[in-house]
């Protein structure tokens, strides 16, 4: 019996993302948390636009139907698609290209340019370096450094 989390993740991952793209969203991230009969499947989607809970119904009543048959986890578990939030970090490029524009917090392994926390409107990114626009000034912060990135709520 398959029980390695990563194991599973790489059999899930395949039979998830097509059933996501043909939704018009895109896979952001699968988790497997918790244990044996109370495992979670957790499938982050997300797009430009905002998605709706009809949208995440409709993807999980789609990847309810194929994972029954497929059977990919040799265990009970709990099918759950969401949104990422507001406040996620960021994992792919594709996060930070969906961030052009808008305020972001960038938090580094380092200090860099006098500081270890970046906060400002991203310019432009890279798959090896961010430009963040702080007042006046463009940093230019390699992404080798970056610990953590998310956008920066801003309430007015």
């Amino acid at each position: 019996m398959i029980d390695d989390r990563e194991t599973i993740l790489s059999r899930v991952r395949p039979l998830i993302d097509p059933v996501v793209e043909k939704a018009g969203l895109e896979l952001v991230d699968v988790e497997l948390t918790g244990g044996h009969g109370r495992a979670i499947l957790r499938v982050l989607v997300d797009r430009q636009e905002r998605v709706t809970l009809d949208e995440c119904v409709r993807v999980n009543r789609a990847l309810s139907d194929l994972l029954d048959v497929e059977d990919p986890i040799p265990y009970t578990y709990t099918l759950e698609v969401c949104s990422p939030g507001l406040d996620r970090p960021f994992k792919t490029l594709r996060d930070y290209e969906r961030a052009i524009g808008k305020p972001i917090r960038i938090v580094t392994r380092e200090n860099f340019e006098g500081t270890n926390v970046h906060i400002g409107r991203l310019e432009t990114c890279s798959d090896t370096e961010v430009a963040v626009r702080i007042g006046e000034t463009l940093r230019i912060i390699p992404v080798s450094i970056v610990q953590k990135a998310q956008k920066e709520i801003v309430w007015e």
